[in-house]
């Protein structure tokens, strides 16, 4: 699997790379990354031995955008940066399947805070799914009863 990105968009203090499943954006997962962390490092962690994200999502004919946060961002600001990708998954999007959401460190945190800033605005984020990656392998357990 190339590491080269399909397509590189410029945001408002910030980069995404998007990596398509098929030959358009259907069914996005937006990762942001930890502050500071860059796309070449991302892209690595995504594709890591232990449990490679990207082929793994890919397979199942999902779209990932990796977005890099700056080091130096504010929640508020970083929150803004995910809401515009959002948004802009959102237009970009062949079909309708809902987005699905999350980051790694403060970039979790950024991604909770864009989707509950937007529904504080009442702005549809057409999110099914938010999501906390560590970088380590899935698994999986059961809530107590």
């Amino acid at each position: 699997m190339t590491t080269a990105p399909n397509a590189v968009w410029t945001l408002r203090n910030a980069t995404a790379w998007v990596f398509l499943a098929g030959e358009q954006l259907t069914r996005p997962v937006i990762l942001a990354g930890d502050s500071g962390a860059d796309l070449t490092t991302l892209t690595e962690a995504a594709d890591h031995d232990a449990y490679p994200l990207r082929a793994e999502l890919h397979a199942r004919g999902y779209d990932l955008i990796l977005l890099a946060l700056p080091e130096d961002g504010s929640m508020t600001g970083d929150g803004g940066t995910v809401q515009n990708t959002v948004l802009r998954a959102a237009a970009e999007q062949d079909g309708s399947a809902p987005l699905v959401v999350g980051g790694t460190g403060h970039g979790a945190l950024s991604a909770r805070y864009a989707l509950a800033a937007m529904e504080y605005q009442r702005i549809d984020h057409r999110t099914a799914v938010h999501f906390s990656h560590d970088g380590a392998a899935p698994s999986w357990r059961t809530r107590p009863s």
